[in-house]
């Protein structure tokens, strides 16, 4: 398995047999992606890996049980769920005032580069350069390594961590290792009800992501660029954040103002 199935082995454990992996396993599978705030389209991805590694096993002769396939989970559509920086106050607030220093951190990290969940966790030292102030992610959804720059608040947060670490991490070692995702998971739904969003099955971590792209563009990032900083695999797919450009909608005001205007 690619390291993409890496929540499969982590879940069932590297020595299970697939005759181990029974349905209510595998929906148990389900509901702790679920739990942890996994987009849906993501444990949809995953789901597919595991029916399709078991069934291929099963096709074999190498199970004895015909494998269960996970309910598919409609991928959101419609509203685009960031956070507002108000929200971005309140969680950071409340991650401080109830000693998770490193959530807070971790979160802020997600905001400010935009990666992915699992991308920021397998992150290794020697992926960064404090230097050059980059960093690299060399195995991505769309199997394009891809280089961004980090912001001023990504290198403190960054340097403050090596020296957690006594500023000499190994290459190998993962930045944020210290972090369990079943834990910053559980903790982010606590800090969600505690800031009055319990009700609002958008506000996930996978928003962080939407909030980077977001804020990106509504601060004037051409749309090229934004889709080279996100990892998107094509323009389409960032040019459904396109209407957070809000100069568009002035410049169409004023189209619209100037024909009437020059009306005979």
């Amino acid at each position: 398995m690619s390291n993409r199935a890496q929540p499969i082995i982590d879940f069932f454990g590297p020595t299970t047999k697939l005759d181990g992996i029974t349905s209510a396993r595998v929906h148990l599978f389900q509901d702790s992606m679920t739990d942890s705030q996994w987009a849906n389209t993501t444990i949809n991805y995953i789901g597919s890996i595991l029916y399709g590694t078991m069934t291929d096993a099963f096709e074999r002769g190498q199970m004895v049980n015909e494998p269960t396939r996970m309910k598919s989970l409609t991928a959101a559509n419609g509203r685009i769920r960031f956070l507002t920086e108000q929200e971005e106050r309140q969680a950071v607030d409340w991650f401080e005032e109830n000693n998770h220093d490193d959530y807070r951190d971790l979160m802020l990290f997600y905001i400010e580069t935009g990666f992915r969940k699992t991308k920021a966790l397998e992150l290794k030292w020697s992926d960064i350069d404090l230097g050059r102030k980059r960093i690299t992610l060399w195995e991505t959804k769309s199997n394009s390594p891809r280089t961004i720059n980090a912001t001023p608040m990504v290198l403190e947060i960054l340097s403050r961590l090596k020296l957690r670490q006594h500023n000499i991490p190994r290459h190998d070692q993962k930045v944020f290792g210290h972090i369990a995702e079943r834990h910053f998971g559980r903790t982010w739904a606590t800090m969600r009800t505690a800031i009055g969003l319990k009700d609002d099955n958008q506000f996930v971590v996978h928003a962080l992501r939407h909030t980077c792209r977001t804020r990106l563009i509504s601060a004037g990032t051409d749309l090229r660029t934004v889709m080279e900083w996100m990892g998107h695999s094509t323009l389409e797919i960032t040019q459904r954040y396109s209407h957070f450009i809000p100069e568009r909608m002035d410049d169409a005001v004023e189209s619209l103002v100037s024909l009437r205007v020059n009306q005979p």
